[in-house]
């Protein structure tokens, strides 16, 4: 897989622009703040998406910008339930809480479809309405946290907790799995009962 992950990037990759690529070669190393690169994390999996729909016709270019687009939601996904939720509900208390339960559901039924899309063939019908469901649901879930739930986190952390949490984000996505299992989110929540 770390072999396919290094020709994926080299092969098809550079044509896209990566907004957080560019951000962190822009900002002093070590100085994005969180809000900045949860949204650039959102622009490329967005971008990863456009790149999937110009590619339509081309089973084998849409194939590694689906895997691409999979991989980057799960890493984004599980490092935002490893390092963002716990510090929303810690920071916000209730509030927070009532806020990461929410994204939880929401990255679930991401989980879930991602799982479907496993077992239809990429490019076709089913595939792209199931994989457009998910995009619909996921960008309204990416404009609560970007337009309220992390300004409020953010304001309330202050620059370096922003900045080091940014760190501890970008470190998670990259060791966190490709791919993840559709039942962890369940078996968190029976383990820790809200």
């Amino acid at each position: 897989m770390m072999m396919q992950t290094r020709l994926l990037r080299r092969t098809v990759l550079p044509t896209v622009r990566y907004p957080l690529a560019r951000t962190l070669a822009t900002t002093a190393p070590g100085h994005v703040r969180l809000l900045q690169a949860i949204t650039d994390d959102h622009r490329e999996i967005e971008a990863f998406y456009d790149q999937y729909l110009k590619n339509g016709g081309n089973t084998d270019a849409q194939q590694r910008w689906a895997n691409q687009l999979t991989w980057e939601i799960a890493r984004h996904s599980i490092s935002e339930e490893l390092v963002v939720y716990p510090l929303l509900e810690k920071v916000m208390a209730d509030q927070g809480h009532v806020l990461a339960e929410s994204d939880r559901d929401d990255h679930q039924f991401v989980k879930d479809r991602l799982k479907k899309l496993e077992s239809i063939e990429v490019g076709t019908t089913a595939y792209n309405a199931i994989l457009k469901d998910i995009m619909d649901h996921l960008k309204e879930h990416m404009r609560k946290e970007e337009t309220e739930q992390f300004p409020q986190l953010e304001a309330k952390l202050g620059e370096d907790q922003s900045i080091s949490t940014a760190r501890s984000f970008e470190r998670t996505k990259a060791f966190v799995p490709t791919r993840y299992a559709s039942s962890i989110h369940n078996r968190r929540r029976h383990i820790h009962p809200p």
